[in-house]
């Protein structure tokens, strides 16, 4: 079967998001399936990937269970899918364009104006403010659709995860191809507020599944939708997120071919910090313990336990202040900014103003346990709420901010770690999807929640590494959740459930499955 997947970040460069269409493309090639898959990227040298080889070894889970079934599953795997990065510089965020400033002030001056005009436009135009559609993507999809539809026929066309702005402009196109969406998140949560704007949206998303062939989507949504509409029940098909992947399979960095283009080196990747790409080796010796030499000039070279956090925070979504406050109390470290006369005068910023240690807090700190230090790694987007944060004594001493990274640096700071962290999204509609990542590792998971009835709580209930801890619970400064996660931590350093467990107890959120169930829904499809 030929497939288009239409989708928001993808490769070299991407999110969880792309995580997850990547994983479901190399279960659908793995299958005998062509892809051709149309990302957006805010890199024009991106452009010019034109397909991705996996460097994977062969003792995948993937790879393995097909090189059973067919000879030539990695040559399938290695030729079944190509790339269109379409160009969109208003997808670079505010951070990288300020970052770029200095060194192209003319050329990024007019990209921050061009960013400020297309948010103006969806804010101004009701029907971009309505349904949350960001214009410049709107446009590129549009723009891709109307042009390379017209040379070129699809069995399905996927259109996925938050997937607003590519139905609004394939509903304007009107193409007669078959479509379906693949649905992982709730429509709204970008730029506007969900409740704003509902009936307009709820119309949308039903049009959306009376036109096309259905929409796999979470169980959450499914049930949701099928209650609100039950005359469309058909449509909505439950699936999970296919992110249980063998560790060795996501960290492993892939290589991707780039035409021959003067705006794009063969040796060069360039990617959001205008660097080379490094090898896997290369990643982990310089991501794995990032700040080790820092740390041990500040007199943490014992073997301090290692916490990793790999993932976007939002503003209100997935708040991290409350959770660096229970690990301070663990730490044994006291809020120092407690009063504002306690703040050294004329500092602004909380990672700045300091006071003087009482006797009672050096002590305290000087008879901690010494499993009890720690060092916190921050990977991810919006940091800039860590800042913000309430200021922790020598939080700069064991919590490390890396901004935004690869997928392989990722991979390798949570092979890296002790124990994963899990922020809950506030919303109780959404799944992190880094979650199933941290579960592939098998390592134990430390993960904080907002509400007894969060959707995440039923998959970490089978998973025996785990401790949850309600936030909205606290009302002692986190010092009963600190003796949780003190007690959690010397019982469990140091465990890792086997991969096949893994799979075993999480099957139906493995590539593999959703692939499956995605090519048995498509009418008239072989599998």
């Amino acid at each position: 079967m030929k497939i288009l997947i239409v989708t928001k970040g993808y490769y070299p460069h991407g999110d969880a998001n792309g995580a997850v269409v990547r994983n479901l493309a190399d279960a659908l090639t793995g299958m005998g399936h062509s892809l051709h898959v149309v990302g957006l990227s805010g890199e024009r040298a991106d452009t010019a990937v034109t397909r991705r080889r996996s460097e994977e070894n062969a003792d995948t889970a993937v790879t393995r269970r097909l090189a059973e079934e067919k000879a030539d599953a990695v040559l399938t795997r290695r030729q079944g899918e190509r790339i269109t990065n379409l160009y969109v510089p208003e997808m670079r965020s505010r951070a990288q364009l300020m970052g770029n400033l200095k060194g192209h002030f003319v050329k990024t001056a007019w990209l921050i104006a061009r960013r400020a005009l297309a948010e103006g436009k969806r804010s101004a135009f009701r029907k971009y403010r309505e349904l949350s559609v960001y214009p410049p993507y709107a446009k590129a999809y549009r723009r891709f659709f109307r042009d390379h539809l017209r040379q070129e026929t699809y069995d399905l066309v996927l259109i996925t995860l938050m997937p607003q702005d590519a139905v609004w402009a394939w509903q304007r196109e009107g193409s007669p191809l078959p479509w379906a969406v693949y649905q992982l998140d709730t429509f709204w949560n970008r730029g506007t507020d969900t409740e704003e704007h509902l009936e307009e949206r709820k119309a949308f998303e039903r049009k959306m599944a009376e036109e096309c062939a259905f929409v796999l989507t979470t169980p959450l949504i499914a049930e949701e939708n099928a209650r609100q509409w039950p005359e469309l029940q058909g449509k909505w098909i439950p699936s999970e997120f296919p992110m249980v992947v063998r560790p060795e399979g996501i960290r492993k960095e892939t290589d991707f071919v780039r035409e021959r283009s003067s705006e794009a080196p063969a040796k060069s990747s360039s990617g959001q910090r205008g660097r080379r790409e490094l090898t896997f080796t290369e990643e982990e010796n310089s991501v794995c313990d990032p700040r080790g030499r820092e740390r041990q000039r500040n007199g943490m070279n014992g073997n301090p336990v290692h916490l990793v956090f790999a993932g976007a925070l939002y503003p209100g979504l997935r708040p991290p202040e409350q959770v660096i406050q229970v690990v301070a109390a663990w730490r044994g470290a006291g809020l120092v900014r407690e009063r504002a006369s306690e703040a050294v005068p004329n500092s602004s910023s909380g990672w700045n103003g300091r006071r003087e240690l009482t006797l009672t807090e050096q002590t305290a700190r000087e008879e901690a346990p010494r499993e009890e230090m720690a060092c916190f790694d921050f990977y991810g987007s919006h940091q800039e709420l860590i800042e913000a944060s309430p200021d922790y004594d020598r939080a700069r001493d064991w919590l490390a901010l890396h901004g935004q990274v690869s997928s392989g640096e990722a991979a390798a700071a949570r092979e890296a770690a002790d124990f994963l962290i899990n922020i809950d999204n506030t919303n109780p509609m959404q799944v992190p999807s880094k979650i199933f990542e941290y579960i592939s590792t098998g390592k134990p998971i430390v993960n904080f929640v907002f509400d007894d009835a969060s959707p995440i709580l039923p998959y970490l209930a089978d998973y025996p590494l785990c401790l949850t801890i309600n936030l909205n619970r606290m009302e002692d400064g986190g010092r009963e959740a600190a003796e949780r996660l003190s007690a959690f931590v010397r019982e469990n350093r140091g465990k890792r459930i086997p991969f096949e467990e893994i799979r075993e107890r999480y099957r139906a959120c493995t590539p593999e499955y959703v692939a499956r169930q995605l090519v048995e829904a498509v009418p008239g499809a072989r599998s």
